[in-house]
């Protein structure tokens, strides 16, 4: 005769490897996303405006949301204006920001549908100070 004892272990002897096996198994690969400049270099002249893009790849990954804070020299550029035209994103968590003293971008955004090729997030309108 069977005890209690004996038939818990017997299940368990069984059940664990096979529960690490699935875990295992189910593990994915998932690639990080980077935030992008377009044009990421260039030559502007004093009081010259210009936009660049600021967009997302997903490298490889499903990417349904972003949150970023994104610096730049304050000496050297001033964001005249952020616009959302043409993003792949739907849904603001934080409105499109700048400050021309702190030299910051702040966005937060996501779409309902993930995608996986490149897309465009904000369009950002810097003028040349120096």
């Amino acid at each position: 005769m069977f005890s209690f004892k004996k038939i818990s272990y017997l299940t368990l002897s069984y059940f664990v490897p096979i529960l690490l096996l699935l875990l295992v198994w189910s593990v994915q690969v998932v690639s990080a996303a980077e935030v992008l400049l377009a044009p990421s270099t260039g030559s502007f002249n004093v009081g010259q405006t210009f936009t660049s893009v600021i967009k997302v790849s997903p490298g490889g990954a499903n990417v349904n949301a972003v949150e970023a804070s994104l610096k730049f020299d304050p000496k050297v550029f001033s964001v005249v204006s952020v616009s959302k035209d043409g993003s792949a994103f739907s849904l603001w968590t934080t409105e499109p920001t700048f400050s021309n003293s702190a030299g910051t971008i702040t966005f937060g955004g996501g779409s309902p549908t993930p995608f996986s090729t490149q897309s465009n997030l904000i369009n950002v309108t810097f003028k040349a100070l120096s």
